[in-house]
This record gives C-alpha cells, structure tokens and sequence, in this order.
C-alpha cells in the first residue's frame, strides 16, 4: 500500500507570492517584470517557498505589485507592454471579473512526506 502525506511547518501571512509563469531564471538569478502603466521593469528577486503554482518572494517585490505572467521571454527593461487584464494567458479567453481584492491568504510551508 502507498500513501502520500504532508505536514504544515510554518505559515507566512501575507507573504508577497506570484505564479511561477511570472518569473525568469537566467545565469542562476530569478527575475520578474513589474508593470508600471504601459512599461516593464525588469527586476531582481529572491524566491523561497515554492508551490508548483506559486513561488514565494522573499525581496525584490512588494505584495500588491503587478507582475507579467505571459510573454515574459520577449521583453526587456523598460519595454512598453499593452496590459491585458482579466484574460487567461493559455487560451486568450475572458474571465470573470475578480472581485475587489482582499489582503492575500497567509500560505503554509509543506514538508513533503518521506514515507
């Protein structure tokens, strides 16, 4: 019989967390492009807990900052984006309105279980 398991260690409320689409690795060094109006900055960051879906991120970004999460591998500094909100990056399709944000969950760090 088999089983997977895993404990909670830790939580961090209110931990600054983006989709993993949103950041670049390049020579070892994690990176994600901040928008600001029509331009990205292209901005170093650390990343911790990693989710699968969501990287935690330790310094470089403020909760609330918006992110690219498609199309990232074109751009550079500074490059004028046209920000499309409320569209799925996979299919092009519209979403349903988001509701008016709320302060982000806390997130659990998981040890995985060596059983």
């Amino acid at each position: 019989m088999y089983g997977r398991g895993s404990i909670v260690v830790a939580t961090r409320p209110n931990a600054a967390t983006v989709p993993t689409s949103a950041v670049q690795v390049s020579n070892r060094r994690a990176f994600a492009f901040v928008v600001h109006g029509n331009q990205v900055e292209r901005r170093e960051i650390e990343t911790g807990v990693d989710n699968d879906e969501w990287l935690e991120v330790t310094r470089g970004l403020a909760v609330g900052e918006e992110v690219v999460i498609a199309g990232a591998d074109a751009l550079s500094d500074k490059a004028t984006v046209r920000v499309a909100r409320n569209i799925d990056p996979i299919s092009g399709q519209a979403l349903p309105p988001r509701p008016t944000p709320t302060p982000p969950p806390a997130h659990s760090v998981v040890a995985p279980s060596t059983r």
